[in-house]
């Protein structure tokens, strides 16, 4: 039998009323088992003000009876709990909104007049909580069905659609970010610029692969590519090597959204992708022996992701130093690929932490490529905060580039000789400067 059912509009006032006195219920059959997050359900209410449209809800109309015999009109929800329970808690003062700054919103979204923000239902003005109670929502209303199981079926098939990734989320958000990731990496049947790269990664983790005909190759490169350039962007600007799980990549398209794609940094970041690519793809042995006399093929093994970090970091050390990067890359890649210092590997440790990022470099610099003729690295890169407290003092509150008064948290810490060009990371060696001032390795001592 054919499902009876009509497009209706309701207002949030009338849904989240029916919630609260019961005539709209929840169907258990028909629920998940898990709930929103706070974050989720304050985003809904958010982005319900900014007029957004919310999908379809789902009711089903009961008819039974009460304990007189007389009719009783209640409606299942079917899909959308999540949203009403949302919208509901809200009207109920049961929690705030969050204020534009703390929500992961873009730089021209988030300087927009934002009246709801921080508020609860009862602070929000006359208008504004008129403006929530009234607006409209998109109702599917099923009136009758041959059997439960045609409403069942329904439901499998609203809950069938395969759900977003997060790094599909990523794609979608506005801003410069993206376009240039898949710039790099690619997405669907387009190579990225450094395509051949990033297929050469490791993806394990990442879980199964459904549906053959429509897998997007380039989902999991343009994650890899966006944690390297989480990772550029931190070392670039003198901050500790960051968590490289969800919540950075998030906050790198959240707040790089004016990142240029044709700056000079963006051409460093470039240029480092393609010294990975040459040791990792063009330079990659078709086999090699171990010292036993074991043939170790290497043609088809997938680079493991904490060396192509590491790769990557040592790289960027050697761009920004005296050496010839482009000279170096030979003898480098054939360490990359040797047995040497394999022994020394750390092992364990989630390859997105800082920590198991700086004990893979501290190995890949001192095991995998010791015996290189550059500089020698202080094992420290980064001041500690004891350091910067004592250079920040030393300066009087002024950058140590162009003399101008610096406060303590706009405050990068440089070396005056730099890192990667043999400088150490002591006192004497480090001054506070601006973000525009920061010499960025480049080894250039500028007169205090």
């Amino acid at each position: 039998m054919k499902v009876d059912w009509t497009r209706k509009s309701l207002t949030v006032e009338a849904v989240t009323a029916s919630w609260s006195n019961r005539s709209l219920r929840p169907n258990p059959e028909y629920q998940r088992g898990w709930q929103w997050r706070r974050a989720q359900q304050q985003l809904l209410i958010d982005s319900m003000f900014r007029g957004y449209p919310l999908p379809r809800f789902y009711f089903q109309r009961k008819v039974g009876q009460d304990a007189l015999g007389a009719d009783v009109n209640t409606l299942d929800v079917i899909d959308g709990q999540q949203r009403i329970i949302a919208m509901t808690q809200f009207r109920q003062d049961q929690w705030p909104l969050l204020q534009p700054a703390t929500m992961p919103l873009p730089p021209m979204v988030r300087d927009e007049p934002c009246p709801w923000g921080g508020l609860t239902f009862s602070g929000l003005s006359a208008a504004l909580q008129e403006q929530f109670l009234g607006l409209e929502l998109s109702i599917v209303l099923i009136d009758e069905v041959g059997t439960p199981d045609e409403v069942r079926d329904l439901f499998i098939r609203l809950q069938a659609g395969t759900p977003l990734t997060p790094q599909q989320v990523r794609d979608a958000w506005p801003g410069n970010v993206s376009p240039y990731v898949e710039l790099l990496a690619g997405k669907l049947n387009r190579m990225g610029r450094f395509g051949r790269l990033f297929t050469a990664i490791d993806r394990r983790g990442t879980g199964p692969r459904e549906d053959a005909d429509l897998v997007d190759e380039g989902m999991d490169a343009r994650q890899t590519c966006a944690q390297l350039l989480c990772l550029y962007l931190a070392v670039e600007a003198g901050k500790p090597y960051p968590n490289l799980g969800s919540r950075s990549i998030d906050d790198l398209y959240h707040q790089s959204t004016e990142l240029d794609p044709h700056s000079p940094q963006a051409a460093r970041f470039e240029g480092l992708l393609a010294a990975c690519e040459e040791v990792i793809v063009e330079r990659r042995p078709p086999q090699s022996v171990r010292p036993t006399g074991e043939v170790r093929r290497t043609a088809r093994a997938a680079v493991r992701k904490n060396r192509l970090f590491s790769l990557f970091l040592f790289l960027r050390d050697l761009q920004n130093g005296p050496a010839s990067l482009k000279q170096a890359l030979p003898e480098i890649a054939e360490r990359f690929w040797s047995d040497i210092g394999d022994s020394l590997e750390p092992k364990g440790g989630r390859v997105v932490s800082p920590t198991t990022i700086a004990g893979n470099v501290a190995w890949f610099r001192n095991a995998k490529m010791a015996g290189l003729t550059f500089p020698e690295f202080d094992s420290r890169r980064l001041f500690s905060q004891a350091q910067r407290a004592e250079i920040y003092a030393r300066y009087g509150g002024t950058c140590g580039v162009c003399g101008q008064a610096l406060e303590t948290e706009d405050a990068e810490y440089d070396h005056i000789v730099s890192w990667a060009s043999g400088g150490r990371t002591e006192v004497d060696n480090g001054r506070p400067v601006h973000s525009r001032c920061h010499s960025r390795g480049t080894g250039a001592v500028s007169p205090r």
